[in-house]
């Protein structure tokens, strides 16, 4: 993003996912009820997929991890980076076969083994891609930039899984079962609602913001392709874009699911897109500091 041309676009979609975001603080309930359907089969395989460019991701990284650190000469960091490889490969199957199980998915959560060979098909296909293509990789700062979208991954994945336990929202999906009545606002931040109810799964007081979304939008990072493999400069943009829509649908498949808001999918998607912004910028600054 160091091009004004990433910029651009970047700056664009951001800026529409504010203005829905802003519409959410008005019409939140409304657009839930009226799109809420939870049996929906689209939107189930997409609460199963959706989440692929953050768990596809890790095994990518992975995958281009091993690559990059075959002929180096230091054990002592090769051991660690073929470590660091090892784990996100295992952890994005992980996570990808938890996800497709999970109640916000195809609610099979004690038969993991129906989604584990998916887990591993798509995330295995995922570590080899990023194998090939790193291990074709001529740019010198290939190492750098797996590390920038993995530190990028793993920021979105921390801070939302922290921001879900403090602002404790219940789900449309809930409210619809449990009475409209304990509906609260994006910016009740922590109201005190789960603990009227400590007997509900917490899982439903998870509703901000929207994991799911966060995660798809992790597919932003395809915008650094280009710089990896150079078959694909000049398509930055497209890659963007790409990136933008997979975000956009999952994010309006959730709606559907009941799962989520407007202010919970678009806050989601605006993190990730901050955190790729921020880490974006100290990586243009710091990259040439840094020796591994």
């Amino acid at each position: 993003m160091k091009n004004k041309k990433f910029l651009l676009p970047f700056s664009i979609v951001f800026g529409i996912v504010f203005i829905i975001f802003v519409l959410g603080l008005f019409f939140d309930l409304q657009f839930a009820k009226a799109i809420y359907d939870s049996e929906n089969i689209f939107a189930k395989i997409m609460a199963a997929i959706g989440e692929t460019p953050a768990y596809g991701g890790l095994a990518f990284i992975g995958g281009g991890l091993i690559a990059t650190n075959l002929k180096r000469e230091n054990k002592a960091l090769k051991i660690a980076f073929f470590g660091v490889a090892a784990l996100c490969i295992i952890g994005g199957i992980v996570l990808s076969t938890r996800a497709m199980a999970s109640h916000n998915a195809f609610n099979i959560e004690d038969q993991w083994y129906f989604t584990l060979p998916f887990a591993l098909l798509i995330d295995g296909a995922l570590g080899y891609l990023g194998y090939r293509i790193c291990k074709n990789s001529k740019n010198k700062d290939t190492l750098k930039i797996l590390l920038f979208m993995l530190i990028v991954i793993g920021s979105v994945i921390l801070i939302v899984t922290v921001l879900k336990h403090l602002w404790g929202r219940p789900r449309y999906r809930w409210l619809n079962e449990n009475g409209l009545d304990n509906f609260r606002n994006w910016w009740q931040i922590h109201s005190g609602i789960k603990d009227e109810f400590p007997l509900v799964d917490s899982d439903e007081f998870k509703s901000c913001p929207s994991g799911h979304t966060s995660s798809a939008a992790t597919a932003l990072l395809l915008m650094y392709l280009p710089l990896i493999d150079k078959r694909l400069r000049g398509k930055e943009t497209l890659l963007l874009l790409i990136g933008a829509a997979w975000a956009g649908v999952v994010g309006f498949t959730r709606h559907i699911m009941g799962a989520h808001f407007l202010t919970d999918t678009t806050f989601g998607y605006m993190i990730t897109m901050i955190i790729i912004f921020v880490m974006n910028l100290l990586f243009n600054k710091f990259k040439d500091k840094i020796r591994i």
